[in-house]
């Protein structure tokens, strides 16, 4: 079996699940197979457990060109993710990416490639998402077009992450010109959003995939969203960066496979899925907004305490945007 589409596996420090990840990349055999790796931090065992991670590359036996970007320093998410992208596109047009934790169906792999060949030269698709929560069919067909930007488990081109912003410099114009209204009707979405893409900008958020969102929304840009569900992610637990909580609804999602797949014909925004999936996921962002209102009301030291606390509880929230 041949599968010529290029795979990028992101890999850090926990080897159980990593090994599950690439076992499952090892039946696609990818003919281009990218791996890109950050460095350990000073923290007890874990450049033993990078080490051990690392290791299990030693398992490809199928005939590949192998590139990697292993670092020996760690450069955190956002640090690590942006120069990893600047690789990747350097070296190829378009890219399937999963993360260590982040567990395909068999059926995830021709979906993303059928659909990089299909919009390809479409300039409003910049990300094919294979996560989705919702068991409800939106539209016509085996997938539906939404701003939902789920990063567990996706794929893109090149010439959609060129513009990439990591440090979202584009988030004061993007402000003034209210392009949020543009992504979303609905004013709670706008709010939640707006408040994570300005802490993101004042360097004050970590996730690296606030930034992925960003520039889409910033580019008008729209997602592929499956009528099913063709990721898993396996990595809710106290070892996880941010998805700690085990008892997760969006932990270890069943599921739901795309044996063949039928093109949509109705190719509108499917709103109504980013506000069901922000109420249901991502509504705590609004936290944020409350917060940021006090700042605007110049309020400093409810503010300050404020986002204090909410930054000390970044570690327990759910805090990976959906959308």
């Amino acid at each position: 079996m041949r599968f010529d589409t290029p795979v990028v596996l992101f890999l850090f420090n926990r080897p159980d699940k990593t090994r599950r990840v690439f076992e499952a990349i090892r039946e696609v055999r990818p003919t281009t197979f990218l791996v890109v790796g950050d460095g350990p931090r000073d923290r007890p065992g874990e450049t033993q457990l990078c080490a051990e991670t690392r290791a299990i590359l030693a398992g490809i036996d199928w005939d590949c060109e192998l590139h990697t970007n292993l670092a020996d320093e760690n450069l955190g998410l956002p640090g690590r993710f942006a120069s990893a992208f600047e690789w990747i596109f350097e070296l190829v047009d378009e890219a399937i990416i999963l993360e260590d934790d982040c567990l395909p169906h068999p059926s995830f792999f021709p979906y993303c490639a059928e659909l990089l060949r299909r919009y390809r030269d479409d300039p409003r698709v910049m990300w094919i998402g294979g996560t989705n929560p919702s068991e409800e069919a939106y539209g016509d067909g085996s997938y539906f077009f939404a701003r939902s930007i789920w990063v567990w488990g996706w794929a893109t081109w090149r010439r959609a992450w060129q513009h990439y912003d990591n440090d979202l410099t584009d988030y004061p114009a993007f402000k003034k010109a209210g392009r949020i209204a543009r992504i979303s009707p609905f004013r709670r979405l706008q709010r939640g959003y707006m408040a994570i893409f300005e802490l993101a900008h004042e360097g004050r958020w970590r996730a690296w995939d606030a930034r992925g969102t960003f520039t889409v929304w910033n580019n008008d840009g729209v997602a592929v969203v499956p009528n099913g569900n063709l990721v898993s992610n396996i990595g809710f637990d106290e070892l996880a960066e941010h998805t700690r909580r085990a008892d997760d609804p969006l932990a270890g999602l069943p599921f739901r496979p795309i044996e063949s797949i039928v093109h949509p014909r109705d190719t509108s925004i499917q709103h109504d899925y980013d506000i069901r999936m922000f109420d249901a996921h991502a509504s705590w962002m609004n936290d944020y907004a409350r917060v940021r209102t006090l700042r605007k009301l110049h309020v400093t030291p409810l503010y300050s305490a404020a986002l204090a606390v909410l930054h000390f509880l970044q570690d327990v929230l759910p805090f990976e945007p959906p959308g």
